[in-house]
């Protein structure tokens, strides 16, 4: 997650991901999403939080973005990207259980 529209300054936010990311090594990242509340942390460092009331629900999807310009592309050919430990989890006391009656705590 980076600020986009949610705004932030998203020179800051890569030069804090570059710092904090482990080259050829595993990285931890964690996410958050409770009720309007996003947060992320890459490898114990938080890197985003903001209110997003707009999205009250939709669907976990896993993508791959480099901080290297739209012109360098090919220096990626062979990369590879992994991962690992997938877990999903309900929270255990839901902010607002009317978004998904299903959870009740």
């Amino acid at each position: 997650m980076y600020p986009g529209l949610k705004g932030g300054d998203n020179d800051e936010f890569s030069r804090q991901g570059q710092a904090i990311f482990h080259t050829n090594d595993w990285n931890h990242l964690r996410i958050s999403a409770i009720g309007s509340l996003i947060q992320t942390w890459l490898n114990g460092v938080r890197c985003a939080h903001f209110h997003d009331s707009l999205s009250p629900d939709g669907f976990i999807g896993l993508q791959v973005r480099d901080w290297i310009s739209d012109d360098d592309h090919e220096n990626l050919v062979g990369a590879r990207v992994r991962f690992k430990n997938i877990r999903l989890q309900l929270p255990a006391n839901p902010i607002n259980p009317s978004i998904n009656p299903t959870l009740t705590p």
